[in-house]
């Protein structure tokens, strides 16, 4: 699908207009063909509302089987409007026989000194769909050898650095946290590594656990079914790159993905087993299905040995979150004031907004285990869930870290904003932003 900005155009127009109704979202078709949509109310026409206004016309002009047609939304919030565009008209259709026939190209009528910021939009929108391609990938075409080769080939077009790891290799790295994970399935675990320019660089650490069943704390029907997505941080931080070279940011980066399966085996990991991460940190594993952390420890001492400017991890972790905070925030713990309100000023700006919690000592205690260094849950069931994740990760970084817990935010069952049912690539409008800023 393409999204041009133009200054005129002959195809059908989609019209913004101000409604009384705040986003309501309103489409209206009119006389002669004519279409319109609302803007929204009392909250005025900011970025975020150009984006839902532009994904709901693409829905609505897509429901009307219209394949071609043109956005005037007076000019104002180019890249908003381009990202809001390719988000909604985004469909996953590579497994159907037969493949339907979506929107084709859509103009944006707005003036020449836009494009930039236009062709920025293009970009993100781009990239955030590259995650929602790569979570909408069922498991069995996406093991951690696929991924990763998927991954380093996508990055080296664009000149950027990529190292894969295999088990040995991993194992030879004393990766004992991320390969208890690992032993449970016949398929083989990988580390991928991007680099991206010189110097002292921002680390992104994703979560990848490319299906989760639980280990032998199985999950439960209801819950299991769209566990693919589990591996949606490592898609984040990889198309976070990809996005910060297409744009040029001379930033250096580097992305740390641990990728695996989580499955139940004769050889998977045991409630009650101790093992060993890379930093030397023994670890109580107390539910294997907390797995996420186990698999985001050792890749945090692996970016903390890089001494980067700064971490910021970002994991499908708890599903408590969304019982906090529901799937329009992104939770967020972080040792740092500087990075954290770094984090709420770019997620303000694009978005994709975080809400920060505090880390609190008596969590910490939480976390200590009776028979070693840690435990991967804490000692009160069913106490600050996503908490307990966080402070279990902060034994295996050195250096400024946020955490971001994207469980809510990196999915939703029903379409929102400019966001359709299904993956929503969370966390790359963000990131980019964050790393322009930092």
């Amino acid at each position: 699908m393409k999204a041009i900005l133009v200054q005129q155009s002959k195809l059908p127009v989609v019209k913004g207009v101000f409604g009384k109704k705040e986003d309501a979202w309103e489409f209206s078709v009119g006389p002669k063909g004519t279409f319109t949509i609302c803007l929204g109310g009392r909250k005025g026409f900011g970025s975020e509302a150009a984006r839902a206004g532009a994904a709901a016309a693409c829905r609505n002009m897509e429901r009307l089987k219209r394949r071609e047609f043109a956005i005037d939304f007076g000019g104002k919030h180019p890249e908003a409007v381009a990202e809001g565009v390719l988000l909604g008209a985004y469909s996953f259709d590579k497994y159907k026989s037969k493949k339907e026939k979506g929107i084709a190209k859509v103009e944006v009528i707005g003036p020449k000194s836009t494009k930039g910021q236009f062709e920025r939009g293009v970009v993100l929108a781009e990239c955030e769909n590259m995650v929602r391609d790569l979570v909408n990938e069922p498991a069995n075409a996406k093991s951690p050898k696929a991924l990763a080769a998927r991954m380093a080939k996508e990055a080296r077009k664009y000149g950027i650095k990529a190292e894969v790891y295999d088990k040995k290799k991993i194992a030879a790295m004393k990766m004992g946290s991320f390969l208890s994970v690992a032993q449970g399935s016949v398929k083989e675990p990988r580390l991928v590594v991007l680099r991206y320019g010189k110097g002292k660089p921002i680390a992104l650490v994703g979560k990848g656990v490319v299906f989760d069943a639980g280990g032998i704390n199985l999950k439960p029907t209801g819950y299991i079914e769209t566990m693919k997505d589990d591996m949606a941080g490592a898609a984040t931080a990889f198309a976070t790159v990809i996005a910060a070279a297409r744009l040029g940011i001379k930033k250096p980066l580097v992305a740390v993905m641990p990728l695996t399966e989580n499955m139940p085996s004769g050889s998977a990991s045991r409630p009650g087993d101790i093992v060993r991460a890379s930093n030397g940190k023994s670890i109580e594993i107390i539910n294997t299905d907390a797995e996420g952390r186990l698999i985001l420890a050792d890749a945090l001492v692996y970016a903390s040995k890089l001494k980067p400017k700064a971490i910021i991890d970002l994991a499908t972790l708890t599903g408590a979150v969304i019982y906090a905070i529901g799937h329009s925030l992104a939770g967020m713990f972080s040792n740092s004031d500087t990075l954290a309100k770094a984090l709420e000023a770019a997620g303000k700006e694009t978005g994709e907004e975080v809400l920060r919690f505090p880390l609190l000592d008596e969590w910490r205690e939480l976390v200590k285990s009776d028979i070693a260094d840690v435990r991967n849950t804490g000692k009160q069931k069913g106490v600050a869930g996503p908490a307990m994740g966080a402070v279990f990760l902060e034994n295996f970084v050195e250096g400024d870290w946020a955490h971001l817990d994207i469980a809510g935010t990196a999915w939703r069952d029903e379409p929102y904003g400019c966001y359709g049912k299904g993956p929503t690539g969370y966390g790359v409008r963000l990131l980019t932003r964050l790393i322009e800023k930092l």
